[in-house]
């Protein structure tokens, strides 16, 4: 081979190398790209479930709820910390409505008065859909590890979903949801709690305070609303057995529904639960240690019993009929024959992997309730099957997401109000 040939070669292998480098090196930046929808949500939420301290919850619970009366200044200066935080990272009503929710301070809640610290090892986000407007959707799940305060670890694994918005050229969260009974159990790490659920008063309790030796704590809606059936407000405890404490629930106008004392035992890990409810004539709130005081004495069949696996729940579901804002009929499904039906419903819309953006369905003139009351759990789950735009659709919660169902299931719940 002739030295040119050899030259001419070299000159090839050269520029073959070349094109490898600036391909490499184009793939790398690309793949180290920080303003993608992906990076955007993994980084956020390895941030949201990395908590080393509990700033924004201590505020939160101890200036903004904390105050026998609302104190808005404290509200603003709380607003002016999440926006410092988390305003670079989220679209201005994502925040608003991760606020309203208490999802901020979710992370911060979890390790309040506890010493424990907590961090999110990876994030994996799985469905993937996009949405007409642009927006992505995805669902996730992030291992977390909790150190608790006397250098034990815990892990446990979170799940949620997140909606990432690009605005002005910047991906930014757009709606954040982690799973509620996920930041329940964080909080429960090596940590006394009180769980206060409203059972069944309905729009009538806004405020709650648990008092012990001196120490005020208060529970009420960030965006000052009523407490809904089956939610509730969670109070750390003092480590300590057969803790005396006192417990006050407000109505709107702050006049005092109901006020108890209790004994508890708060001994590390220990936990206590108390119901918010209707004595048996419907005429007094009360509040019970058991949910079962109000079985047999309230309208409504025995719950039904669901055997799984190695455990079994009591339920009690009953589906609503509204017509123009109203409620038109309410059936509960008392008989296990009914049950199947509506477990056909459900895994109808289970086995769909396509999901969307819910509606406020409040705004249709017609829709269907189906209402899960979980006695174990101690909430309410709410679901609606409607028919928007001649589609049928089953939503998950008032903002959660819908799939589209059969018409055959939206006929079997149609069926429950033909007679």
């Amino acid at each position: 081979m002739s030295e040119d040939s050899k030259n001419i070669n070299w000159k090839i292998v050269g520029v073959v190398l070349l094109i490898a480098i600036a391909g490499i090196f184009i793939w790398n930046a690309r793949s180290g790209d920080e303003n993608t929808p992906e990076r955007m949500a993994y980084n956020f939420l390895k941030d949201y479930y990395t908590v080393d301290d509990s700033e924004l919850a201590d505020f939160f619970y101890e200036e903004v709820v904390g105050n026998p009366k609302p104190n808005m200044d404290a509200l603003e200066e709380f607003g002016n910390m999440v926006k410092e935080k988390y305003g670079p990272l989220m679209t201005v009503e994502g925040l608003e409505e991760a606020m309203a929710n208490r999802f901020i301070p979710g992370g911060g809640v979890s390790v309040r008065g506890t010493g424990n610290k907590m961090f999110a090892d990876s994030v994996t986000l799985i469905d993937y859909q996009e949405y007409k407007d642009g927006r992505i959707y995805y669902k996730y799940q992030v291992p977390v590890e909790i150190v608790l305060a006397n250098g034990e670890v815990e892990n446990t694994m979170v799940v949620g979903e997140i909606v990432m918005k690009e605005v002005e050229g910047e991906w930014k969260v757009d709606v954040l949801r982690p799973n509620f009974r996920d930041l329940s159990r964080l909080i429960s790490y090596g940590v006394s709690n009180l769980k206060i659920t409203n059972w069944d008063v309905e729009e009538e309790v806004w405020r709650v305070e648990v008092n012990w030796d001196s120490t005020l704590n208060g529970g009420t809606n960030a965006d000052s609303t009523a407490m809904e059936l089956g939610a509730s407000f969670d109070f750390i405890m003092p480590n300590q057995e057969g803790l005396s404490y006192a417990v006050k629930v407000f109505d709107k106008e702050d006049s005092i529904l109901v006020q108890e004392e209790f004994t508890s035992n708060f001994s590390p890990g220990r936990n206590m639960e108390l119901y918010i409810m209707w004595d048996k004539n419907r005429e007094s709130v009360v509040l019970s240690e058991s949910y079962d005081a109000i079985i047999g004495g309230s309208e409504g069949p025995t719950p039904i019993v669901v055997q799984g696996g190695e455990f079994q729940r009591s339920i009690k579901t009953s589906l609503k009929k509204v017509v123009n804002g109203k409620v038109d009929r309410t059936v509960e499904i008392a008989d296990n024959c009914s049950m199947d039906i509506i477990t056909e419903v459900v895994m109808d819309h289970m086995i769909r992997s396509a999901a969307w953006e819910g509606i406020d369905v409040r705004e249709l003139d017609e829709y269907y309730i189906l209402m899960d009351h979980l006695f174990e759990e101690g909430e309410t789950k709410e679901n609606y099957i409607y028919i928007d735009q001649g589609e049928i659709f089953y939503q998950g919660g008032l903002d959660g997401m819908r799939t589209n169902i059969t018409e055959d299931s939206y006929e079997s719940i149609r069926s429950f109000f033909n007679y």
